[in-house]
């Protein structure tokens, strides 16, 4: 996978078209090391791979104001987030080296010595040299007074369960094997004192034969469990053990051959064991909740796998799947509450995606996450879909008192932590919004909307420049996500770049046609582009209603942001049915400034039970 101190944010990311280029960026990091004295990113591993991922390192030229400005801007085009914006090839860092290399007046300090002064071409060569031996065999930079001291990693007790490998030569059972993966992760999670890696950062890595070590650094916890599962008809064979990070020693290790209905028995011994092994005390709650049989029907449970396996997965088309597999399962076994719980969390995200009419998504999950809670009140995930749901119906008193209580239950479970971000970002929060923000990111580096959304947190402070910047580094993880497509598309048009506003807000169609504020965004891009009758062509649709449940907020918000102020308010101060995406655009979206400055809006707001 790579040394997280030089990884490519795509590589981080496991994006499976990686190329060269990450190549290039593990050079520039290596030349800022040297030409700096640290690296751009320090900190654990895992607090380095976000800073890959999402921040801004500080500019190389000032800390070194000496050396030649093409370099410094060649190192920093080198550490882009997109591929697309570095340098495309070796031979073309080569070509810019070259040229500052026969500049007359090129010379610059090196770090060390620092009294030393010699020509640029006998420096650059130096560090191709220092960058072919680094790339073989390794080395030690000696460090100016300046850099940053790494930070010691968690005293903590932290574990990541690694995806259970398949080990029954059918990919149909693949979704057993997953499926183990997420219920020991969502068993482990619920243990106070104990961090567990989320499933999307670490579904990352699978198949990627790293080592324990390399893994626990990407992921920053001090060990991992691993194992295989093998379902052969009615028998299951599965192997488990947990490796400490620290000089890969197995800590424990253990085989199971049972019989299929045994399986919760096994992941009951698993997450014991792990418990014990890690010295963490149990509380008499938490031996109750591991050791809960939710349902004795296999096929029920096999459906429920299934389900979870497809909704990991985020598409469309699998979340249609994946209610398909929770709504055969509930009827066979109506007391099963985990598969009401993930049906509740996949309407949340299919409503809030535009894949189902928001009215509908959102009823839905209200009654899965009711069904769940009142069967097992101990659910983190159902009482966070809950806090969602209450949040559309502006009941925000109720939704955070269920966000707190999904977090109390289960303090690992990132995705808590996002709405909760969410929530407090629709309250004017901002200052909570980014802690959470920030530990959803330490709990879970690669859940990509709190990425995005991290970067729309500067628009709701005020910063919609520092926002275009964090989005945009952003992109080569977000690039289908809508809303950070739609803000990113906001921000330029405002700017007056419109050409590149619409190819953004055209994206976020594309990636959820019926996301809410796209449509009045596009229609103010294309009046500015002098494309008028396009635009008015959006306005009239939007006033027939063809939006279907969004239509009134989809309306009033566009004539808000194409300046029809009286209407806006006229239409959207009647009762309607807020949603969450459209009360965080409420108070962010850069297009809405004079809509937000007038005096009429402190009075809509109070009406949603929002404060200015």
């Amino acid at each position: 996978m790579g040394t997280a101190m030089y990884m490519a944010p795509e590589q981080a990311a496991a994006d499976p078209t990686i190329d060269h280029r990450a190549d290039l960026y593990a050079l520039g990091v290596v030349a800022y090391e040297i030409l700096a004295g640290a690296p751009p990113f320090t900190g654990s591993p895992h607090q380095m791979i976000v800073g890959h991922m999402v921040d801004k390192p500080e500019p190389i030229h000032s800390l070194r104001p000496d050396i030649p400005e093409a370099l410094a801007s060649l190192v920093m085009e080198l550490l882009e987030k997109n591929p697309e914006d570095r340098p495309q090839s070796a031979v073309d860092v080569l070509a810019v080296l070259d040229g500052i290399g026969t500049s007359k007046d090129a010379a610059f300090v090196t770090p060390m010595p620092r009294a030393w002064r010699v020509p640029y071409r006998v420096a650059a060569a130096a560090i191709i040299l220092a960058l072919v031996v680094a790339s073989y065999v390794g080395f030690a930079v000696v460090r100016s007074a300046r850099a940053k001291p790494i930070a010691a990693p968690s005293e903590g007790k932290s574990v990541a369960v690694l995806p259970f490998i398949n080990t029954s030569g059918d990919t149909e059972n693949e979704h057993f094997s997953n499926g183990l993966t997420d219920e020991l992760i969502s068993a482990l999670g619920q243990i106070q004192g104990l961090k567990v890696a989320a499933r999307t950062s670490v579904f990352a890595l699978k198949n990627k034969g790293l080592e324990a070590r390399a893994i626990a650094d990407s992921l920053g916890v001090t060990s991992v469990i691993e194992g295989s599962a093998r379902r052969d008809g009615k028998r299951l064979k599965i192997t488990a053990q947990l490796v400490g990070a620290a000089d890969g020693t197995v800590i424990w290790s253990e085989a199971f051959d049972r019989q299929m209905v045994d399986v919760f028995s096994v992941q009951e011994e698993i997450a014991r064991a792990i418990v014990g092994a890690l010295n963490i005390h149990l509380t008499p709650a938490a031996r109750s909740r591991l050791a809960s049989r939710q349902t004795t029907d296999i096929d029920v449970y096999d459906l429920y796998l299934k389900g979870r396996n497809h909704w990991g997965k985020r598409t469309k088309k699998d979340m249609e799947l994946a209610v398909e597999y929770f709504e055969n399962a509930v009827p066979r076994d109506p007391r099963f509450a985990p598969a009401y719980a993930e049906m509740a969390s996949t309407y949340v995200a299919m409503a809030n995606l535009g894949y189902v009419p928001a009215e509908e998504g959102l009823t839905r999950a209200g009654i899965a996450a009711d069904h769940a809670i009142a069967l097992d009140s101990t659910l983190g995930d159902a009482h966070a879909a809950k806090g969602f749901v209450l949040a559309t119906t502006e009941a925000f008193a109720e939704s955070e008192r269920e966000l707190l209580r999904a977090i109390e239950l289960n303090p690992s479970y990132s995705q808590a932590h996002h709405f909760y971000t969410l929530l407090l970002t629709m309250l004017n929060r901002g200052a909570e919004a980014v802690e959470q923000n920030r530990i959803t990111l330490a709990l879970d580096p690669l859940l990509i909307p709190a990425v995005a959304h991290r970067g729309i947190l500067f628009c709701v402070l005020g910063n919609c420049a520092e926002a275009r910047r964090d989005l945009e580094r952003g992109l080569p993880l977000t690039k289908n996500i809508p809303f950070a497509l739609f803000f990113l598309g906001a921000i330029e048009a405002r700017d007056g770049r419109y050409a590149i506003a619409l190819n953004h807000l055209e994206g976020a169609q594309r990636s959820a046609p019926g996301y809410i504020g796209v449509s009045g965004a596009i229609a103010y891009t294309y009046a500015r582009m002098g494309r008028r009758a396009e635009s008015d062509s959006i306005r009239a649709r939007l006033r027939r209603g063809e939006a279907k449940d969004r239509s009134r907020i989809e309306e009033g918000l566009a004539e808000a942001v194409m300046g029809d102020l009286d209407r806006a308010f006229k239409i959207l101060e009647k009762p309607t049915k807020w949603i969450v995406p459209a009360l965080i655009e409420l108070r962010a979206d850069p297009l809405l400034a004079s809509f937000r400055a007038d005096p009429r809006y402190p009075r809509l707001l109070a009406t949603i039970g929002l404060r200015p």
